[in-house]
């Protein structure tokens, strides 16, 4: 307090002075239109320049809670598309087939936050902030706003480990978008942002830049989800299906929000292929 009485005292007189130049000032305002009229305009725009950038990072520290709100949303999206396309007027149930409205909602969408990913290993793995206690269980696909990321391998109660689309032992069933040829995506440990796409048969016309998704041949991602577009086309004579190269879709070096996809029939569908079937790949 000393200190306090101390800084007026010694400065008594700059302070009075400061003091005085504001009252005259207000008593000019106050007494002359002109004057009045262009200290208000000023100061409405200085206090407009203030609340702006108070405003902007007001937003910048909002961005987080945003970008959660965004996912959430697109993921609520996802199941509707989802639903769409095999609702009885979508494009697909042609030539008579009706899939039921349960089989129609049969993939179920959770936002998750990556919170570790690695790129650069010949065997990637991405960890996820959300576990069981929201509903995620092993063998689950997981996806991005892009396309295709991987699959869920290990879970706690509140993380998840998946295995990248970057990974040796990862495959995915693709097909080329524009004749539904099927094939098989996966990647060769070198370039984080190209994989390989093979069994695609000779006869079949595909050229660069064909949109690559995946097929309803596998019960962990639903059908149509981008995987990426053939960045180059190989075909040796002697080969009867060609080995292409797919520029992928998803950026593994910016991935911030995933959507974990559940199939709810995965279980029955893979309880009846193991007893019909010795294995099927997904």
């Amino acid at each position: 307090m000393q200190r306090i009485f101390w800084f007026f005292f010694t400065f008594r007189a700059f302070i009075l002075f400061v003091l005085l130049e504001i009252f005259c000032v207000w008593l000019i305002a106050e007494n002359n239109a002109y004057q009045g009229a262009f200290f208000f305009n000023s100061s409405t725009r200085y206090t407009a320049e203030v609340l702006r950038r108070t405003k902007s990072v007001d937003d910048y520290f909002g961005l987080k809670q945003v970008n959660g709100e965004l996912a959430r949303e697109n993921a609520r999206l996802h199941q509707l598309y989802q639903q769409a396309l095999l609702s009885k007027s979508a494009p697909q149930s042609q030539n008579g087939y009706r899939p039921d409205s349960a089989f129609a909602r049969r993939f179920q969408f959770v936002t998750a936050k990556v919170i570790k990913n690695s790129t650069v290993l010949p065997r990637n793995y991405i960890t996820l902030d959300k576990g069981t206690r929201d509903g995620i269980r092993p063998g689950m696909g997981v996806i991005s706003p892009q396309g295709v990321v991987g699959k869920v391998t290990g879970c706690s109660e509140f993380f998840s480990v998946v295995t990248s689309v970057l990974h040796l032992d990862t495959k995915v069933s693709s097909q080329i978008k524009k004749n539904n040829s099927v094939g098989m995506v996966e990647w060769n440990g070198r370039n984080s942002a190209v994989a390989q796409m093979k069994f695609v048969p000779r006869y079949v016309e595909v050229k660069a830049g064909d949109s690559v998704v995946t097929s309803n041949y596998n019960s962990v991602f639903p059908q149509g989800i981008p995987v990426g577009r053939v960045k180059q086309v190989k075909l040796s004579p002697a080969e009867t299906a060609y080995d292409l190269e797919v520029q992928l879709a998803t950026d593994f070096n910016r991935l911030a929000y995933v959507y974990v996809v559940n199939n709810v029939f995965k279980a029955e569908q893979d309880s009846l292929e193991t007893k019909v079937i010795p294995k099927i790949p997904d």
